[in-house]
This record gives C-alpha cells, sequence and structure tokens, in this order.
C-alpha cells in the first residue's frame, strides 16, 4: 500500500456569470467548451486574469516521494507556481494509489474530476465519452506539444483521432530481471530461449531452493502489465492484438494461437516457475523476494531499475535483463518489451475556461521542458516521451542494460493501458484464476470473447 503523503480539500470559489454558467449546465457531453476557449489557451496567460483573484487550480494525483516522478512534478509545480505568482496557482492533492484510483472513478462518473489529474489511456476513452474530460487536441497542436512528443507515445491516449490525455512517460513493462549471480550458482550458463527451457531452468533453480520468478498478483495488475502483456507477443503478434485493441472484431480471444498463450502461461504456475501464494502477496512484496536473494527472477518494470539500484548498488551489480522466452516453434514476434506511456494528464471539462491557458501552459512549458525530462532520468532512470538532454553517466547499470536490451526486443502495447476498461477488468480477473487453475485457457477464452462481442454490438 502506498502512503499517502497529502490531502488537501481545496474549495475554489469563482466569480462566473449567469451566462457562463447556464451555458456550462446546458452543454452536452460531447461538447467541452474547447472551440470556446481555444483561442485564449494556446499562447502564454494573459498577465492580467480579470479579477485579480489567484486562480486555484487543483491538480490530483497519486505521485508520492516514493515515486519516480514525485521529484519531477514538485519541481514544475513550484517553478509554475512561482512564475504566475498572483495569478495562478497548482495546488496538489496527493493520494495513496488504491485511494486515487476510488475518487477518479467516483468523480468521473458524475463528470466531477478534478482541475488536472492522472488517468489511464483507458479511463480517458471512457470519460471522453461521458464529457467528463476535455479534447485536448487543438491545444496540443497549438502550444507545440504535437511537433515535442514521440507519435507512438499517444497511441494509448488517442480515441478516433483526438487526444484527451498528455502522455507522461516512455516507459518500457514486462522484461525479466535476473540474478546473474544466483544464475552462476546453480550453473545456468545463458537465459532460455523458449518456454521448454524456461521450464528447466526453473527446475533447476527451485532445485537449488530459489522461487524461479517471484509473482505478486494481489492488486490483479501486475501479471497483466508487468507479465502476460510481453509473454503472449510471441505466440499472437502485434497484428493480432491491434485488432483487439482497435475493437476492429476480426482478432478473436478464441483463436488457437491466443488459447496456445494462455495454455503456457497456465503451464508456467503448474510447473512451479511462478511462486504458489502469488494472489496472496503484493507487487512491492515479490520484489522484496527478488532483492533478498530469495527468486531469482521478476518481471519488471523500468522504473524499478533506479529503484533496484538506488537502494541496494551492490546488488544491482548482479542484475541482468531479458525477455519472456515463447514458444520454440511457430512464434510470430521475438522475445518483446511493452512500449507504454500508460498513464497520462487529464484536465477537467468542468475546470473554470478561465483556468485553461495556465493549465496548458503547465503542460507545454513545465512538464514538457529539458529539466523535468532530466530529473526523472538521473534520478530515476525514466524517460518522457519527447527529446531532452540529460547527463547519461548518471543512469545507473540496470536501466543501460535494459534499453540495450530493449534494441533488439520485439515493441507491444501494455494490455492494462490499451484493452478497453470492461475487457481489462475481466482479463484481470480471469489471469489470475487462470493462475490458481479454477478457470481453463478455453473457458477464459470463451468468457473474454463473449464480453468482446457484447461491447461491439453496443458500438
Amino acid at each position: 500500500m502506498k502512503k499517502r503523503v497529502a490531502f488537501v480539500l481545496v474549495v475554489l470559489i469563482m466569480i462566473v456569470s449567469a451566462f457562463i454558467g447556464c451555458a456550462k449546465q446546458d452543454s452536452q457531453p460531447a461538447d467541452t467548451g474547447a472551440e470556446d476557449t481555444q483561442a485564449a489557451a494556446t499562447d502564454k496567460p494573459a498577465e492580467d486574469v480579470g479579477s485579480g483573484e489567484v486562480l486555484k487550480i487543483d491538480f490530483m494525483h497519486f505521485f508520492d516521494d516514493t515515486e519516480a516522478f514525485y521529484a519531477p512534478f514538485q519541481f514544475a509545480v513550484e517553478k509554475f507556481n512561482e512564475d504566475n505568482a498572483g495569478k495562478a496557482e497548482i495546488v496538489q492533492d496527493i493520494l495513496a494509489h488504491d485511494a486515487y484510483e476510488i475518487q477518479t472513478e467516483t468523480r468521473g462518473a458524475t463528470n466531477d474530476l478534478p482541475d488536472i489529474c492522472l488517468l489511464l489511456g483507458t479511463q480517458s476513452k471512457k470519460y471522453s465519452t461521458t464529457g467528463a474530460v476535455l479534447d485536448l487536441t487543438q491545444y496540443f497542436a497549438d502550444s507545440g506539444i504535437m511537433d515535442k512528443y514521440y507519435p507512438h507515445s499517444f497511441t494509448e491516449h488517442e480515441l478516433d483521432g483526438k487526444y484527451y490525455t498528455l502522455p507522461l512517460e516512455d516507459a518500457n513493462y514486462g522484461f525479466i530481471l535476473y540474478n546473474k549471480e544466483i544464475f552462476d550458482e546453480v550453473g545456468i550458463a545463458k537465459f532460455p530461449e523458449n518456454q521448454e527451457e524456461m521450464i528447466a531452468v526453473s527446475k533447476q533453480l527451485a532445485d537449488a531452493g530459489y522461487i524461479p520468478v517471484a509473482l505478486g498478483d494481489k492488486e490483479k495488475w501486475p501479471a497483466d502489465s508487468l507479465t502476460f502483456s510481453t509473454f503472449v507477443n510471441p505466440y499472437v503478434g502485434n497484428e493480432w492484438f491491434e485488432d483487439i485493441f482497435k475493437m476492429q472484431g476480426n482478432s478473436k480471444f478464441t483463436d488457437p494461437e491466443f488459447i496456445a498463450a494462455l495454455t503456457a502461461f497456465q503451464q508456467l504456475a503448474t510447473e512451479g516457475v511462478f511462486n504458489k501464494n502469488l494472489i496472496s502477496i503484493s507487487n512491492d512484496d515479490r520484489l522484496s523476494l527478488f532483492m533478498t536473494k530469495k527468486a531469482a527472477m521478476i518481471s519488471a518494470g523500468n522504473w524499478e531499475c533506479g529503484l533496484i539500484a538506488n537502494t541496494d548498488p551492490e546488488f544491482a551489480k548482479n542484475v541482468y535483463v531479458d525477455g519472456w522466452p515463447g514458444p520454440s516453434t511457430g512464434a510470430k514476434a521475438g522475445k518483446s518489451v511493452e512500449a507504454s506511456s500508460a498513464w497520462g494528464i487529464a484536465v477537467s471539462s468542468a475546470a473554470d475556461e478561465a483556468k485553461i491557458p495556465f493549465i496548458i501552459d503547465f503542460l507545454a512549458n513545465y512538464i514538457t521542458n529539458d529539466e523535468f525530462g532530466a530529473m526523472l532520468a538521473e534520478a530515476r532512470s525514466s524517460f518522457v516521451p519527447y527529446d531532452f538532454d540529460f547527463d547519461e553517466s548518471k543512469v545507473n547499470e540496470i536501466t543501460i542494460r535494459q534499453l540495450e536490451a530493449a534494441k533488439t526486443q520485439d515493441k507491444c502495447l501494455n494490455w492494462d493501458s490499451a484493452l478497453h476498461s470492461q475487457l481489462r477488468e475481466l482479463h484481470q480477473t480471469l489471469l489470475q484464476e487462470l493462475l490458481i487453475g479454477s478457470v481453463t485457457p478455453e473457458d477464459y477464452a470463451k468468457q473474454m470473447q463473449e464480453e468482446y462481442e457484447s461491447i461491439l454490438a453496443e458500438q
């Protein structure tokens, strides 16, 4: 459980005319008011905000001081507040992750999100259809954001050619970190290249008293986001999942190649590759098993490279990187890594129009700049989705190994952030049941396909 740093209740007292108030009440969900406020938001905010009252901009997120983005966010907010003293002030509301998820679900359902907040790409797409978030497409174009950001970073945040969130990170997930010291001790000369070799190596490790791959899926997302999303890619290939992601209806969860992937994934559990208590321990617990040398491997995200290196530099010297092995024959992709910008910054459609120019300025010039990117890369070895200058000598050795490994790995999407929200919830529940043997691959595929077809029928 991530600790809560602060919970700030901000009452935004704004004097608005009856005309604007009525207009907001009468607007339809699809109309976020972008056309009316666009001209005012594309340039730097005006020196005179009108009433002389400082605009309070509520920014809710879950990046506490244990998170990679904490220091860069504090830097960006403090700099913005300093530059806009007397005109506008960003007030942060930092929640524990679980509490944050509840708040966004509750407030998003009533179109009452805070002025700025973090959303997964799938969440922003859902709230875009209800009008809870602002269409940022034109703002991004006019402020220069689209010229700076890598095009692929918007993949998880785009719906019908429109963008509702600013992608935060150019992240890699789902690669394997392994302890080379343990591998050498047990006599494993090289990392396995296919499923059969992975199971054989895991038996060697288990016989020597080690957990082969530590997995903590108490929160349900780790088995999916950090493991399955890359594991499945060699079995089905990118074209198969992109069809599912885009809801085109050609790929099916009941396709033989996907059932083969489910069967192989379940085999990892039945053959003892994962720890048996995987659904009762957390993602942090599984990291602890790895760092205390009780487990030889974990499937990880790039933020954990910096966390491990900063926590135990000596341990980090023996941490190496590879990818999930695929089938021995018929692979449709090589070892893969997720290239994801899962989380993004969204702007509430309920935000007062006077705040919009300041919010866009914050995104375009404080979140998007070299200092923000360098702080993230040099201190925590995480990367923003745009070009920036930084001191590569300050990046830890595990991250260097991960980036090198990624050069030869096929890129794929993160199911946790790309899959339709209804499908994602069912998928993560079924995936956990698959690992503990309470559902068969065929039953999993049947339930997912039925839900998929139900969603398609509603479109």
